[in-house]
């Protein structure tokens, strides 16, 4: 069977250097410097003068890509032609970016992989689906906004599929409830100002606002405000602060108790990441 012949066309980077690789019986036509700009991997292969020959990419020579579908190779040639704006009319599916995704990983193509990660972000939100994703890939520098999401989801809903990312993410539900109960359900101590005549009042305004602001905002159910941004919030209702209010804030600006969220988050991608590789 003779080999189909894939010819795209060209993007606005002048091509340098037609190259041609074939991946089972087809045949793509790609330019070098892309190749050399875009992956780590062909980059240091074209640099070398014991990989490869001199007439190797050339159609008496293409590169054969072995153990490749062209339907995984196909939407890297389509990425490497037309780059992130892809024709509307040929869009890329969940199925091709993952197969792409493969690709990109083993041949260190960063560029294209984040192009992989934000295509599949806007096609599927589930942050489990992008757990499972990344951890195959062992990108664990990219878990961290999708463990903040997952963890947001009610434990019912979460796959029991994944035993190395669910054991992480329900010791981080656990600790996260404790440590919100503690910041955030009562309200922030007020100090009372030596300047201050009238104590009660300013609690009782200082009470009111966080538990309008703060409780209620923290242990919202579905888009619960982070604990680092309590501060500022209680800054904004805090126009004209008495004195009182401002020694209130002045302590919550130093209080680590309001930026643990962060050591919490860190510590479950790290355990992710420790689970996956022992």
């Amino acid at each position: 069977m003779s080999a189909q012949q894939h010819v795209f066309p060209s993007s606005a980077i002048e091509p340098t250097e037609p190259f041609l690789m074939q991946a089972k019986d087809q045949r793509f036509w790609l330019t070098k410097n892309h190749l050399d700009r875009f992956s780590e991997t062909f980059h240091s292969m074209f640099r070398s003068p014991h990989i490869g020959s001199p007439e190797e990419g050339t159609v008496g020579n293409p590169l054969f890509l072995d153990g490749i579908d062209p339907g995984d190779f196909e939407p890297l040639v389509r990425w490497l032609t037309f780059g992130a704006n892809p024709p509307r009319d040929f869009p890329y599916t969940t199925g091709q970016l993952l197969g792409m995704l493969r690709l990109v990983d083993m041949w260190s193509m960063k560029e294209a992989k984040d192009f992989c990660y934000a295509g599949l972000a806007t096609l599927n939100p589930d942050p489990f689906f992008h757990l499972r994703v990344m951890t195959s890939f062992r990108d664990w520098d990219r878990l961290r906004p999708h463990v903040i999401q997952a963890v947001k989801l009610p434990v019912n809903d979460w796959p029991l599929r994944q035993p190395p990312v669910y054991e992480p993410l329900m010791i981080l539900a656990i600790r996260l409830s404790e440590v919100r109960r503690h910041a955030a359900a009562a309200p922030y101590h007020i100090p009372c100002h030596q300047s201050c005549t009238n104590h009660a009042l300013c609690t009782s305004s200082w009470e009111n606002d966080w538990r309008i602001n703060i409780t209620a905002q923290v242990f919202h159910p579905t888009l619960p405000l982070p604990l680092d941004q309590c501060y500022n919030v209680m800054v904004n209702v805090s126009l004209n602060a008495n004195p009182c209010r401002m020694l209130a804030l002045s302590e919550m600006q130093v209080d680590g108790d309001f930026d643990i969220e962060h050591d919490l988050v860190t510590a479950a991608v790290k355990g992710i990441e420790k689970n996956f590789n022992t």
